[in-house]
């Protein structure tokens, strides 16, 4: 490896991220005139570098980011060249590249042409209902879900005694008096009409504010008032559904609208292999012997 030369630059912005650099630059034989690197008859451009500069890196990072992304690039070129020298017969991965290559290039055209072609489907709450009772053991809760009320709010908010009166009411005055006075709330959900997962609201909620196991907590309380770091946890929970119970329509809507949609895609697939195939018999590109 006596011929190996490898010239740094300095201040080069390139994020440390950044571990790949376009072949096009590193395959050139001949000498180029912007070096940032060369490893044998490879080179590596400050231009190519310059092209992957992402915002916001400057100064001694981006110094560091250069460099560390120049020495990635010349330890592959310099293991390269070692490969190449050792494996002299590459006829079995040159197959296999190009056979990745046209798995690509038909995957692609399929992705593109099912994507113009099958839309979202539309159905009605019968539909839907129907669909649900047909394909029941596909849509059974693995988690809790809840309707109900979440907030976050200041420990020291002037109206937090009135919002801890008011999350828990069922009167409608109650809930737009809420609505009134949660302006200076961090957060606040209103989902009493919405089936929401119980993981997400409990994930945002500190984990010392269950005093049982979380995933069995919407099961045994109803409310939650929970003050921890400058911050009190508020939640009411209206409704709730244990896992292992059917899906509500609702809730499963969306799972079986991607799942109708993914069932048309493979059909529209295969019927447009089918299609090219014949397609490509009939105009004599392809035979079969």
């Amino acid at each position: 490896m006596k011929n190996f030369y490898i010239s740094f630059i300095g201040p080069l912005i390139l994020t440390a991220g950044c571990m790949l650099i376009l072949h096009s630059c590193a395959e050139k034989p001949q000498p180029i005139t912007d070096p940032a690197a060369r490893v044998g008859d490879r080179w590596l451009s400050k231009a190519e570098v310059r092209r992957n500069i992402p915002a916001g890196v400057s100064g001694q990072d981006s110094i560091k980011a250069a460099n560390a992304i120049i020495k990635n690039w010349v330890e592959n070129e310099a293991t390269m060249i070692v490969a190449e020298r050792n494996i002299p017969d590459t006829e079995e991965i040159d197959k296999l590249v190009e056979n990745y290559r046209r798995e690509l290039l038909m995957w692609e055209y399929r992705r593109r042409k099912i994507e113009e072609n099958v839309i979202e489907p539309m159905m009605t709450e019968q539909q839907l209902d129907e669909y649900i009772s047909k394909h029941a053991g596909a849509y059974i809760l693995d988690h809790p879900i809840i309707k109900g009320i979440y907030i976050k709010i200041s420990d020291n908010a002037h109206e937090l005694n009135d919002v801890r009166q008011l999350y828990t009411s069922d009167k409608a005055d109650d809930i737009d008096k809420l609505d009134k006075l949660i302006e200076s709330a961090v957060s606040y959900e209103y989902f009493r009409d919405t089936w929401r997962n119980w993981h997400h609201i409990a994930d945002r909620i500190p984990y010392d504010g269950f005093d049982s196991n979380p995933e069995e907590y919407p099961m045994v309380k109803k409310n939650l008032d929970h003050r921890f770091d400058g911050y009190v946890y508020l939640l009411h929970i209206t409704d709730v559904i244990s896992p292992g119970k059917p899906m509500p329509a609702s809730y499963a809507k969306p799972f079986v609208i991607e799942s109708i949609r993914r069932e048309k895609a493979l059909d529209f697939d295969k019927t447009i292999r089918q299609l090219l195939t014949s397609e490509a018999l009939a105009d004599g590109t392809a035979q079969i012997f």
